[in-house]
């Protein structure tokens, strides 16, 4: 169990730099080991590439930065689940729950607070992308700019409003309050679901 949890938090002590190199050969048309194993069930991973075309390259970010956050998502679930006792799932047992109503009536209510939280967490760092959009397509492929995010547009080398200050203060804004607006709809909409146990 020990190895097993050590291979899937490993992605916590990987840098956001590593983890987008590491994606960004891994999807390059020319060598990357994917675009090898599976260009025959998708012809685009050979040309242009997941990273070059526009309707794939959001995804493929989306992706990166999904495999990044595995491993906190582990630690904390894991944690949740360590926190349930084990008097209830006895309990459920001897009242001839199967699996199934275990799970559904004493794993995951007691997990909700662990859900919230990650939810809440994951979210905010999805809206603050901007590691993996600089280094796997630089805010392109332009034209079209399909992977430009806020932060990108704030901070990025070649964002459209790298010279104005103003936009760049107004953006920063904006981004805080779409963080605010969804941390609030999302405790607002899931707190109520919540099981904080004794």
């Amino acid at each position: 169990i020990g190895v097993f949890r050590t291979i899937f938090s490993s992605t916590v002590a990987t840098s956001v730099a590593v983890a987008s190199l590491v994606w960004f050969v891994l999807l390059q048309p020319e060598i990357g080991v994917l675009s090898d194993l599976f260009s025959g069930w998708l012809p685009v991973l050979k040309s242009p590439g997941l990273l070059r075309d526009p309707s794939t390259a959001l995804p493929a970010v989306a992706l990166s930065s999904v495999w990044a956050g595995l491993g906190f998502t582990f630690i904390v679930i894991t944690a949740g689940l360590q926190g349930v006792p084990k008097e209830l799932y006895e309990s459920a047992y001897v009242d001839g729950a199967g699996s199934w109503r275990r799970f559904t009536n004493v794993t995951l209510p007691m997990l909700t607070p662990s859900l919230l939280f990650v939810t809440v967490v994951l979210t905010t760092r999805a809206l603050q992308t901007y590691g993996e959009v600089a280094l796997l397509t630089g805010g392109g492929p332009n034209p079209e700019r399909s992977t430009t995010t806020i932060p990108y547009l704030i901070y990025g080398n070649d964002s459209i409003i790298r010279s104005d200050l103003g936009l760049k203060s107004a953006a920063a804004i904006l981004l805080f309050l779409v963080c605010l607006v969804f941390a609030v709809v999302q405790f607002r909409g899931l707190e109520k679901r919540v099981h904080y146990g004794n």
